[in-house]
């Protein structure tokens, strides 16, 4: 929630004297300029593929949320694009870069909000983490904080761990290119976020070569990777796959705050 006297539409940056949610936060992509001199749009170009697969998840969710927080929205374009479809919903974006946070600024309007803070105060229908959990160091202590701040979560979680990403050094590459620290096959995301205290209700894989800004010669290779993708053990061999996660928490506190409006 913004504080009193700012604009709908102002930014707050705060990188020093950080609270415990921009600890929990803290990634590569914030303490590394590297990453936002690799992705100077922060991947918009990707926000309407990734926002129609989010409006597939929140179609199994037992009703519409009022209140939608993203926690790493970067700059903002996915929660932009769920407005269209959620014009009555309060839409809250939060994220510790303050680059993102000054794109994200420009796309604010008064149920679309945005925060330069890392974990919410406040308690939401539905919280997002699109393509966050793997730049997290704290991941851990990172999705039991944002456990307590929602009734369902959305999750999107690159499935990295294989054998052909191993052996084109493509781990080292992503760490370096856009700051992944984790790296996850389907059961290890599952159980992650069963440790924390999730429990997972539905799964579905997103294609990396299905975006619109694919070259199409990958997506002529992306047919062929469908063919592998039908063996149970493809997720081992190959990568070019993620996983959208809805769940709810097993363990909500008891002293969780009202939901946010």
């Amino acid at each position: 929630m913004l504080p009193m006297g700012s604009s709908l539409f102002s930014v707050r940056v705060r990188l020093t004297g950080c609270d415990k949610g921009g600890r929990l936060l803290r990634t590569m992509i914030v303490s590394d300029d590297t990453y936002v001199a690799n992705n100077p749009t922060w991947h918009t170009e990707d926000s309407p593929w990734k926002a129609a697969h989010i409006l597939k998840a929140i179609a199994k969710l037992p009703t519409p949320p009022r209140t939608i927080c993203e926690v790493g929205c970067g700059a903002g374009e996915i929660l932009r694009q769920l407005q269209i479809s959620f014009p009555d919903a309060n839409l809250y974006g939060y994220d510790p870069s303050p680059q993102a946070l000054s794109l994200a600024s420009a796309r604010g309007n008064e149920r679309l909000r945005f925060d330069c803070t890392s974990i919410p105060s406040e308690s939401y229908d539905l919280i997002l983490a699109v393509d966050v959990i793997e730049h997290v160091e704290d991941i851990f202590g990172f999705l039991r904080a944002i456990r307590e701040h929602a009734k369902y979560f959305i999750f999107h979680i690159p499935l990295e761990l294989n054998v052909e990403y191993l052996f084109r050094n493509m781990l080292l590459r992503n760490r370096k290119s856009v700051g992944h620290i984790h790296y996850f096959t389907g059961s290890t995301a599952l159980a992650l976020l069963n440790d924390c205290g999730y429990h997972v209700t539905s799964t579905f894989y997103t294609f990396v070569n299905s975006q619109p800004r694919t070259p199409w010669y990958r997506k002529i290779s992306g047919a062929g990777r469908q063919l592998v993708y039908m063996l149970p053990f493809a997720e081992l061999l190959i990568g070019g796959r993620s996983m959208m996660v809805t769940a709810i928490a097993e363990r909500p506190s008891s002293s969780k705050s009202q939901p946010h409006e």
